[in-house]
């Protein structure tokens, strides 16, 4: 229960991205990074069978949840930031 540490997940549909957060106080200058954790999930971790056999959309079966911890924030200070890298970002 930081008030300086916040987490950050976003999702992916591919192993070869990085998990990583870059951040800053200036939009055009993300000066720091943070790796963190990627773990993977299915369809059928998510849905039942009728909702894989039945739904308008094709699914995706895997995915790939990005979790990162941010620590030594600011208090009331503004962030920029990106998720993934310059090349995947």
């Amino acid at each position: 229960n930081r008030l300086d540490q916040i987490f950050i997940s976003y999702v992916t549909n591919s192993s070869q991205y990085t998990s990583q957060y870059q951040y800053g106080f200036d939009p055009f200058t993300l000066e720091f990074y943070q790796n963190g954790t990627t773990m993977i999930y299915t369809t059928s971790d998510v849905c039942e069978e009728k909702a894989i056999l039945w739904g308008a959309q094709k699914f995706i079966d895997s995915r790939y949840i990005h979790t990162i911890l941010l620590e030594d924030l600011r208090p009331s200070t503004t962030y920029f930031y990106q998720v993934g890298n310059n090349d995947h970002g």
